[in-house]
């Protein structure tokens, strides 16, 4: 009979932190990286690692008091090549802590935690309901919870934008899928992008139900409709019901 070994993964959430927290994040595992008795050669050196950091808190810091366009673009890059740093030692932090372990599921996390990294937790549902699921070279792949049972659509628009928790200025032509996942090509590498997500719902062609009930969930879009259920728009108005920004630093 075949047999499967158990195997632990990282999670890597790195598009959901702010720089202060990737900062912080960095610091502890540089530190720990350095003194570990299983991970003691990562790929990149704890040395490379505290000096990415330390240049971007340099940078972070001159920011507070200068948001010139060349600052933002040096702390995105800064920012982004820490991300690839650590996600090169996170992999080499998972296979080290798997072939220790050989199987031993309780020792890999043992492992993982201890140099500062998170484990990815088995069968995890997801409790966004709009999340960024992965980042790529020039993509993002999206996700959104449905808001209720039966036929739904989905807006998504973006734009770019100097820094995460700063929304765009302006933002891009809306566009509609039937699918709760999208994934966006195209994107330039360094900038930071901000998405928004809509739920459509149909206007309800039942007699029983007012013509304005249109949504089963507060999260999705209430669309009015004439008493023939016909929806009904009015010029100039934007009637869709958008999410808060998630914001991604584009690899």
């Amino acid at each position: 009979m075949r047999q499967t070994v158990n195997r632990v993964h990282i999670a890597l959430n790195f598009e959901q932190v702010s720089v202060d927290e990737l900062i912080t994040l960095s610091t502890a595992i540089a530190d720990r990286l350095t003194a570990d008795p299983d991970a003691s050669a990562p790929p990149v050196p704890s040395a490379a690692l505290a000096e990415q950091t330390a240049s971007l808190q340099a940078t972070h810091t001159l920011r507070k008091t200068d948001k010139s366009p060349n600052l933002t673009q040096l702390e995105q890059q800064q920012a982004n090549a820490l991300v690839q740093s650590l996600t090169t030692d996170a992999h080499y932090v998972e296979d080290t802590a798997n072939t220790l372990a050989n199987g031993d599921v309780a020792r890999a996390q043992q492992i993982i935690t201890r140099v500062g990294f998170q484990v990815k937790k088995t069968g995890q549902r997801h409790p966004r309901s709009f999340e960024v699921v992965e980042v790529g070279a020039g993509w993002v792949h999206l996700r959104v919870k449905k808001s209720c049972q039966g036929p739904e659509a989905h807006a998504w628009r973006y734009g770019a934008t100097p820094a995460k928790d700063t929304p765009p200025i302006e933002l891009g032509q809306p566009f509609i899928t039937l699918e709760t996942d999208v994934i966006l090509r195209g994107l330039q590498s360094g900038a930071v992008y901000g998405f928004q997500h809509a739920h459509i719902l149909p206007v309800s062609h039942t007699r029983k139900t007012r013509p304005a009930s249109t949504a089963t969930s507060q999260a999705a879009t209430l669309i009015p409709a004439t008493k023939a259920r016909h929806p009904l728009f009015d010029d100039g108005n934007d009637p869709q019901q958008w999410s808060g920004f998630i914001y991604v630093v584009c690899p």
